[in-house]
């Protein structure tokens, strides 16, 4: 019947022939108290790995956005370097015009001429 739940431990065990039935009854309630704490320390223990594996997830997400930043710092050093280059062949080439129109050279001369390479000794 006990089985069953048709009746509670306490009235089973006074009907068996137990000499310390109290001693019985304080050790059942203290096996029902350490697996409800088994139980509990179970589902904080499960609660403790989720925070865990969250942790570990965003780890990994820092690192990759660290790799980004580094990565377009990178990108943007080329970038002003490039634009640091195009600023400077356009320095150049006015500088280059500007030296054209303030010579003497003819205007035939100035279609042969390449502003680009090096003058040689008898055209400077």
């Amino acid at each position: 019947m006990y089985k069953m739940g048709l009746i509670d431990q306490t009235e089973v065990l006074k009907k068996s022939e137990l000499v310390d039935l109290d001693g019985v009854l304080e050790r059942s309630g203290q096996m029902k108290q350490m697996q409800q704490q088994m139980q509990a320390m179970a589902e904080e223990l499960k609660k403790v790995k989720g925070d865990l594996q969250t942790s570990d997830r965003e780890a990994v997400h820092a690192k990759k956005r660290l790799e980004v930043e580094k990565f377009s710092g990178e990108l943007d050093k080329v970038s002003n370097r490039a634009d640091m280059a195009t600023t400077l062949y356009k320095a150049r080439l006015n500088d280059a015009k500007q030296q054209l129109m303030n010579s003497e050279i003819s205007q035939e001369d100035v279609e042969d001429v390449d502003v680009f390479e090096p003058m040689t000794e008898e055209e400077s």
